[in-house]
């Protein structure tokens, strides 16, 4: 049985592997960044620490809703926010069904779960960063909360 924490954007269910995520925060605004990457909306700090954000639903080419919650990802040795509008909690399933060919354009998809009639698309947080490279977002967020 694997583990997924499941969350919605844009009233759609996404789901991840639970060890891909470190915590879930509630933070306050996210603190906008000039001449962003692709896809990184800015900076919050969360226990003194300067976390960079990505916004999932732009990954996806979705539209997030104005409230919000943060799942906390270590990559590359960097703890990563990714924006998402809800996290719904911890789902268990055994079968990851793989990613229909007209949807692989996403690269951050890696797999479907079947449930209840539902299709629940699978994401790798890894994947859903930027293409610039996990030390570039750790730079950047370094020089910032100096």
């Amino acid at each position: 049985m694997r583990y997924f924490l499941e969350f919605a954007i844009d009233r759609r269910k996404f789901a991840v592997p639970i060890e891909e995520v470190v915590e879930v925060a509630r933070p306050g605004p996210i603190r906008p960044r000039a001449g962003r990457k692709k896809n990184i909306i800015g900076s919050f700090t969360l226990r003194r620490e300067n976390i960079s954000v990505v916004d999932l639903a732009l990954v996806l080419k979705m539209k997030g809703q104005e409230q919000y919650e943060v799942m906390i990802a270590e990559i590359a040795g960097r703890r990563i926010g990714f924006r998402v509008d809800k996290v719904l909690g911890i789902i268990e399933h055994d079968v990851l069904k793989p990613v229909p060919d007209m949807v692989k354009s996403h690269r951050s998809l890696t797999g479907m779960i079947m449930r209840d009639d539902t299709v629940i698309p699978v994401v790798s947080l890894e994947k859903a960063v930027p293409r610039a490279s996990p030390s570039a977002i750790r730079n950047k967020a370094r020089t910032k909360s100096k």
